[in-house]
Parts: structure tokens; C-alpha cells; sequence
């Protein structure tokens, strides 16, 4: 007769392994999404949009329900709570990146990204930029002023002076902060993000 500890050890491997193959499974039959980029210095990152994801950015209101009653909240980090969309409608203007284009723009909602590590990402509103050197402080004022953008602090970082200045929750954000990256007098533009951290 066999040793009733060697099947049971045998087994747990086996139900392991199955375990792990079907979750490998799921990862790679899952969409990473629509790829966009956005940059941290001179480097470019990639990050992929969540069809069917939503952020809510204010801890004590619910927008997205107004929005989706069926949608499904699933993951709260701080103030930030992730609602899975069932609306297929709501889907189709996030994948084309028109969802918070089209509401109003002090509602604190955002698109949901992914980024190659898998931590999710959104854009709460506001761009961190950075601006050479020899740029004098009234250009900087000026350069703000005429693209709408309120300074709302400077920050010191290792003798560097950024700028965080406010923007609109949602993609948008992330538009504007590619397109400013361009300016002549910009060195660093990105979105101030919000990411998902967990402890390991």
C-alpha cells in the first residue's frame, strides 16, 4: 500500500501547478490595452488604457454610478476608489479617449492605465513641469498665463525648481503634459500622477 503522505504531498503539487498554469493563462489572454505614453525626464513610458476601469478621485461622492448604476467598485487605495464599467457604451468613449472630455471638468473622475509593472494609474489633474534654466521666472508666469494653467506651488528637488500647476482630471491631463514636453523652454513636463502602490 502507498504511503498516504507521498499522494497527498503529490496532489498539492499537482493542484499547484494547475493552479499556476490557469493563472498564466488569464495574464496572457487579458489585453494590456490602448498603449499610450507619456514621459519622466527624457524618458518615454508606456502605459496602457483600461477599457472597462473608471477612477473615482473624491473619497465622499459617487460620479461614476451617475454615470453607470451597474458599475462595479473593486479596488480602493486612499481617496481613489477603481470601478469596473458595465455600460458598453461608457467603454466605447473611454477607448476612444472621450469619456471625461465629455463631462464636465471639475468632476474627479479619470481613466484608468496600466503600466508594463501592472500598477494601475490615473490621472487626478494637475502637470509637474520643469523649465530650463536660463528661462527667467516672468517668462515662466507668462507662459502659464496664456495656456490657462494656475501655478498652485514650486517645489525644490535637488536645486530644481518645479512647477505643479493645475489641470482637469482624466486623459486630457496627459495630452497636455506630451504636448507642453514639445515647448522650447520646457525640460520636464508629466502628469502628476496617482498610482496604485501595494506592500510587498
Amino acid at each position: 500500500m502507498k504511503n498516504p503522505t507521498y499522494t497527498i504531498v503529490f496532489l498539492i503539487i499537482v493542484l499547484m501547478s494547475i493552479k499556476s498554469i490557469d493563472s498564466q493563462e488569464k495574464i496572457k489572454s487579458t489585453p494590456k490595452g490602448k498603449e499610450y505614453t507619456y514621459f519622466d525626464g527624457n524618458q518615454q513610458i508606456k502605459v496602457y488604457l483600461q477599457e472597462d476601469l473608471l477612477a473615482e478621485l473624491h473619497p465622499n461622492r459617487s460620479y461614476i454610478k451617475s454615470y453607470d448604476s451597474n458599475a462595479v467598485p473593486i479596488k480602493k487605495s486612499g481617496n481613489v476608489k477603481i470601478y469596473r464599467v458595465q455600460d458598453n457604451k461608457i467603454k466605447n468613449q473611454v477607448m476612444q479617449g472621450r469619456f471625461t472630455k465629455n463631462i464636465a471638468s471639475d468632476i474627479p473622475v479619470s481613466e484608468v492605465f496600466l503600466s508594463e509593472n501592472g500598477t494601475l494609474m490615473a490621472l487626478p489633474g494637475n502637470l509637474i513641469l520643469l523649465f530650463k534654466e536660463e528661462v527667467k521666472e516672468q517668462e515662466i508666469l507668462n507662459f502659464l498665463e496664456k495656456r490657462g494653467l494656475t501655478l498652485i506651488q514650486k517645489q525644490m528637488l535637488a536645486g530644481k525648481t518645479f512647477y505643479v500647476v493645475k489641470y482637469k482630471p482624466g486623459i486630457e491631463c496627459l495630452e497636455l503634459a506630451n504636448q507642453l514636453k514639445n515647448e522650447p523652454i520646457v525640460e520636464f513636463s508629466q502628469p502628476d500622477w496617482w498610482k496604485e502602490y501595494s506592500l510587498r
